[in-house]
């Protein structure tokens, strides 16, 4: 059953469990996808979402440095915030960070513009590491 009806994401399905994560990774590789862009669903303000999620931040709402797109602002209720940003990376490098993906990107973009990638991802990742400790 799709989480998603006429449009709008069912809250029920946003629970961000581990068993959340092996079916996004089951999913993504059925895809053949070798890139990916994992970011945490972000609520925006004017939305549906954001109203029905309110109750559920964890980054106040001042914080607006912190709504990027890139941080955590929905509390998983099945896991806690440093399993997820665990969980997070676990997914991304099952899906980049292997033979078949770099030698993808190799052939496609070259290995100049590939290392500058890898260097970019690896910012990325030291935010999420960071968070982890």
């Amino acid at each position: 059953m799709s989480p998603i009806k006429k449009g709008k994401i069912e809250k029920k399905y946003l629970i961000y469990g581990r068993a959340d994560f092996i079916a996004l990774g089951r999913w993504i590789k059925k895809l053949g996808l070798t890139f990916v862009n994992l970011q945490p669903l972000t609520p925006l303000r004017g939305t549906d979402l954001y109203e029905e999620y309110r109750e559920d931040f964890i980054i106040k709402e001042e914080e607006y440095e912190k709504w990027d797109l890139a941080h955590l602002l929905v509390r998983p209720s099945k896991i806690s915030v440093r399993k997820y940003y665990l969980y997070t990376l676990i997914l991304y490098y099952m899906i980049m960070v292997n033979p078949k993906s770099g030698l993808y990107m190799i052939r496609r973009y070259g290995l100049r513009d590939t290392v500058k990638l890898s260097f970019g991802a690896l910012k990325v990742n030291i935010q999420y590491l960071k968070k982890l400790f």
